[in-house]
């Protein structure tokens, strides 16, 4: 009786590993990781707020095959008399899965609520706003320069 590929996959691995990933998901997203411990400073009260980012990717796949006849002949034992593998032992194959991901936060504001009222205090990264600068100014450059010469090329 020959056995088929989907018979040799750990179905209890994948189903684990499938499992483990949800709930690491479900842990970073929950409103305790988002919103942090109210801190209290007299009447007032600041809440801070994350945002949080949660990437994940799997994979698998298997596949099987003959071997190749020079890799059936020499010095392998279970060889025939004449050098070739029995059908069962020339043809192999294999599965694999696998996955990864990453969890990333970062403060994007802090809710302030005071006897006057509530008023959310946005949180400005400076790296970002710096970065995204610095990328707009070099894009709009370039553009320019690659107009101006278009312009002086046609002249």
């Amino acid at each position: 009786m020959e056995t088929t590929m989907q018979e040799k996959v750990p179905l209890d691995a994948i189903v684990g590993t499938v499992r483990q990933s949800l709930d690491q998901i479900f842990r970073t997203s929950q409103p305790q990781v988002v919103f942090g411990e109210p801190i209290e400073y007299g009447e007032t009260k600041v809440i801070p707020c994350a945002e949080v980012t949660v990437n994940l990717g799997f994979g698998g796949g298997g596949g099987s095959g003959s071997a190749p006849e020079s890799s059936s002949a020499g010095t392998n034992a279970s060889a025939d008399t004449d050098g070739k593998r029995s059908p069962a032992e020339s043809h192999s194959g294999g599965i694999g899965i696998g996955g990864g991901g990453a969890a990333r936060s970062r403060p994007v504001a802090l809710i302030v609520i005071t006897p006057g009222g509530v008023r959310v205090q946005p949180i400005i990264d400076v790296t970002k706003v710096i970065l995204t600068a610095i990328t707009t100014g070099g894009m709009a450059f370039f553009t320019m320069r690659f107009l101006m010469r278009s312009m002086m090329r046609k002249r």
